[in-house]
């Protein structure tokens, strides 16, 4: 992490870098009038949640398709692709 920014990220400040389903922030300094908003700490606790949320629809039971992830209980839609498995 450049610059030794440790601050504790809050909540808010972490929910400030969500863009849709994008993640948007400023990761070195050097960019005039910029502070650093995605720094360690918030890389690793999204990273985290992204885990977590991978782990929970894992577990409901879905599909993995080489081209997409099909939820058998929310969309009851089957995959023809001779490459999916059921995980």
């Amino acid at each position: 992490m450049q610059g030794g920014n440790h601050m504790p990220i809050s909540e808010k400040n972490l929910l400030k870098l969500a863009n849709g389903s994008d993640v948007r922030g400023v990761s070195i300094e050097g960019v005039a009038d910029e502070p650093v908003t995605l720094n360690a700490e918030a890389a690793n606790r999204i990273t985290s949640g992204f885990l977590d949320f991978l782990s929970q629809k894992r577990a409901r039971g879905s599909r993995t398709c080489a081209s997409r992830s099909v939820t058998t209980r929310a969309s009851r839609r089957r995959c023809s692709r001779k490459q999916c498995s059921k995980r």
